[in-house]
């Protein structure tokens, strides 16, 4: 499973960062890249990279934000040289999201569709799953980030649904917002997105590969974590990290253990 490492906080600390330790697969949202990309190290360090938009559907579904469709065109034409992968603008309404994707085609773009939970449980939308593996080997899968862990049986049909569907036309799927390890080792995800690497920076959170699933280790942000007890990593007893500096470091080491062994 390939896992993507979302651009979070301050852009640019952030792409250092993730620059530092040679991060290659990248996500980032449509609404600040924005804004970022004229930045000349943003720039290069994206065209090095196997860069994935998010078109920030998710943001405009919640009602903090407003995004153009025909300014997120007018982005992606410009710079779609430096970007491997870029979602399509999906509003809540499942006919305004199908109206971005053909609209983006015909622009000579090649987006990849979101299929979200209620496109699943709507009768009249439902089939857009198969239109969607009959045209692309890739696809995204959105609407269960609010669901996953304690409400996994409010989407457990959705999910079923999805990958007999895009196992039976050899479809590729990316898992929008899934961090619960359930989901993760019950799915054949070919790809995710995380910011959970940037845990240790956000919340004083440690993050390490047992051998089996990532753990959260909490601690208190800012304050000496030396009296945190030996945690296990990857088959190994370590120290719990001192610095925030440090907790970054393991979450990202965390996440490229897990890459190697899963699905």
């Amino acid at each position: 499973m390939k896992v993507f490492f979302a651009v979070v906080g301050k852009p640019e600390e952030s792409v250092g960062i993730l620059e530092s330790f040679g991060i290659r697969n990248i996500l980032e949202a449509y609404p600040r890249v924005e804004k970022t990309i004229s930045k000349p190290a943003v720039r290069a360090y994206y065209s090095q990279c196997t860069t994935f938009i998010d078109s920030g559907g998710f943001s405009v579904q919640q009602g903090t934000s407003n995004i153009s469709i025909d300014k997120y065109l007018e982005f992606l034409v410009k710079n779609k040289h430096l970007f491997t992968h870029y979602a399509n603008l999906d509003p809540i309404s499942s006919e305004e999201t199908l109206k971005n994707y053909r609209k983006l085609q015909r622009a000579g773009l090649k987006p990849m569709p979101v299929y979200r939970q209620w496109d699943y449980k709507s009768a009249t939308h439902r089939e857009l799953l198969k239109e969607y593996c009959e045209t692309t080997d890739y696809i995204a899968v959105g609407g269960i980030a609010k669901v996953a862990g304690r409400l996994i049986e409010g989407c457990d049909h959705y999910l079923d649904y999805v990958f007999q569907s895009t196992t039976k036309y050899k479809t590729k799927v990316h898992g929008f917002g899934v961090s619960t390890m359930s989901l993760l080792e019950k799915y054949p995800y070919y790809s995710i997105d995380q910011t959970g690497w940037y845990k240790g920076k956000r919340w004083g959170q440690t993050l390490v590969f047992d051998g089996i699933r990532i753990k959260t280790h909490r601690g208190l942000k800012g304050k000496d974590t030396t009296t945190i007890p030996m945690i296990k990593a990857n088959n190994e007893l370590v120290k719990c990290p001192v610095s925030d500096d440090q907790k970054v470091r393991y979450g990202i080491e965390a996440y490229l253990k897990m890459e190697k062994i899963s699905h």
